[in-house]
């Protein structure tokens, strides 16, 4: 399984993520966690705000919670340079709140993406292979309500979009993909149709789909 896709695989048993006595996010560099962390990795940082002192120290933080490859690569990047919150002239950035250099929580991130994801191009077409694949891993599987399912496809394209910015489907057959892989018999696919006048439209049908199929898939 390539990174992209196991980013995005369906995950079984709740969530189980441990976090260091400050609360960092204990992260080691795997792709199924990559887009978890950093989002609390950005919250956690924003918190911070420009004063550069908090801001070090927020990185300090997130930094305590990496493990594995993700500590070496913020090893690799150094210090000062994750301290650094972009901001060399405070003046300057005050006048027309333009960062001067890119803030360290973003080379941080950038860097451990590039190890994660390294070969973007086959990552996103084995990904694209699943995300069109019929009873595929992007499919909704079993043990998944249709609200995981919906999370899952919805990230999926967007990780595709980040790997090749090509990559072109319409809304219609990203909304007939939704409901052909949603787990549904014939006549339950035709009631959700009908339900928002056949309309091809992949937040309609999201929508229609959490409504009248939120049970968890069997």
């Amino acid at each position: 399984t390539s990174s992209a896709v196991a980013s995005v695989l369906s995950s079984r048993g709740g969530d189980h993520h441990q976090v260091t006595k400050s609360g960092s996010y204990i992260y080691h560099g795997d792709a199924a966690t990559f887009h978890e962390w950093e989002f609390r990795t950005r919250l956690r940082v924003r918190t911070a705000g420009t004063d550069p002192d908090r801001y070090a120290d927020a990185m300090s933080k997130v930094v305590d919670g990496l493990r594995g490859d993700a500590f070496i690569i913020a090893k690799e990047v150094g210090l000062e340079r994750v301290w650094c919150n972009g901001i060399v002239d405070l003046e300057a950035f005050e006048e027309d709140g333009e960062w001067t250099e890119k803030p360290g929580v973003d080379v941080l991130i950038d860097s451990i993406r590039e190890s994660v994801f390294p070969l973007t191009t086959y990552e996103a077409k084995e990904l694209f292979r699943q995300y069109c694949k019929p009873g595929g891993s992007l499919a909704r599987q079993n043990g998944e309500s249709m609200q995981q399912y919906i999370s899952r496809r919805r990230r999926c394209w967007k990780l595709l979009k980040e790997l090749d910015a090509e990559i072109e489907l319409s809304d219609g057959q990203r909304a007939d993909m939704l409901l052909d892989l949603a787990g549904l018999d014939r006549n339950e696919r035709t009631m959700i149709q009908a339900s928002i006048g056949n309309a091809r439209d992949f937040e309609k049908i999201a929508a229609a789909l959490i409504v009248q199929h939120p049970r968890i898939h069997i």
